[in-house]
């Protein structure tokens, strides 16, 4: 067991935070500062300590956002042992090893993770002279806690990349026919001026009622394929509404873990609830609307919803993230 006395620099002023006892061969966290949410992704630093028997390392976070990265810092020498503290590969976190052999000889080089349930070998990899290669820690290891300590026959640079950028499938294939934002919806020409059709968030409907979602209408039109943004569990399927030719439209309620997604107004649907997806796997087909109805829901949400009056708590503005999946913007 170790004992970690931890300081951060503040203004200037040094103030000690806490002292953090670690296990041996372990891993620990502390936070040092969060800023504001972003719908409901905390922002914020975090300094990663690991114990190992040479002693501790750290290494610090920054997260921010639906896409953030960082890296650790370049080093001047070579080694044959390096310590990388900092590491998440759930959730949406990605870490990378970046290993670089700038001698003359091929250097054989281990990877070995330690999480707070103990030490896990990794890949090894033999890497010849003036050249580098890339690991993907959750090739190995999927976990929010996870430190690496590459060990090599010849000297190397270790470097730690690290990235949240919510890796996620379009739903539909290409890019959309019409916008589905504010102000491009309306001035497209599309819709009529005043229309209760409009495809943006929070837009009029009739009686009252606000589009809890955006439509998103591909190119392929009625038939096109929807697929899941990424893996997760269907927790309900069933009758969304109907047409007023008669066709009877239907929807589905994904847990995707981070958040909760309503993909509406479909043909009728093969899955049930309890059925389990992967990331791109096909859930249905558009239906005679020409559009997918898309929800989006913070986690624990078990319907989708109409909304009326004041945006619910649990309603996520699904814009931003699709533009950015789209490259729109």
């Amino acid at each position: 067991m170790k004992r970690i006395l931890f300081a951060g620099l503040i203004s200037s002023v040094l103030l000690v935070l806490c002292m953090l006892a670690l296990p041996a061969v372990g891993y620990g966290t502390v936070a040092s500062g969060y800023g504001p949410p972003h719908d409901g992704m905390p922002a914020g630093n975090g300094n990663r300590l690991a114990n190992t028997s040479h002693g501790a390392s750290q290494g610090m976070a920054v997260y921010n956002d639906y896409r953030s990265a960082h890296n650790s810092a370049g080093v001047t020498e070579p080694g044959e042992t390096w310590y990388l503290a900092e590491g998440s590969s759930a959730g949406g976190f990605e870490t990378w090893i970046l290993i670089q052999n700038p001698g003359e000889e091929a250097a054989h080089v281990n990877l070995t993770y330690q999480t707070e349930g103990g030490e896990i070998e990794g890949p090894a990899i033999d890497l010849g002279p003036k050249s580098r290669e890339s690991v993907n820690v959750a090739d190995t290891v999927s976990t929010y806690n996870v430190s690496t300590i590459v060990t090599s026959t010849e000297p190397v640079i270790v470097e730690r990349a690290m990235y949240y950028i919510q890796r996620l499938h379009p739903p539909l294939e290409g890019n959309p026919r019409y916008p589905f934002t504010r102000d491009e919806s309306i001035a497209c020409g599309h819709w009529s001026q005043n229309s209760l059709d409009y495809p943006y968030f929070g837009a009029p409907r009739s009686g009252g009622r606000l589009h809890a979602g955006i439509d998103i209408y591909p190119a392929a039109g009625d038939g096109a394929p929807v697929r899941a943004m990424k893996a997760g569990t269907v927790i309900k399927v069933g009758l969304f509404y109907t047409r007023h030719t008669g066709e009877k439209t239907y929807a589905i309620l994904i847990d995707h873990g981070d958040f909760v997604v309503n993909y509406a107004a479909l043909r009728p649907p093969s899955l049930q609830a309890g059925d389990t997806v992967g990331q791109g796997n096909l859930l249905g087909y558009i239906s005679g609307t020409k559009q997918l109805h898309f929800d989006m829901y913070r986690s624990g949400t078990t319907n989708w919803m109409f909304w009326y009056g004041s945006q619910p708590a649990n309603l996520l503005d699904p814009t931003e993230l699709i533009l950015k999946m789209y490259g729109i913007g």
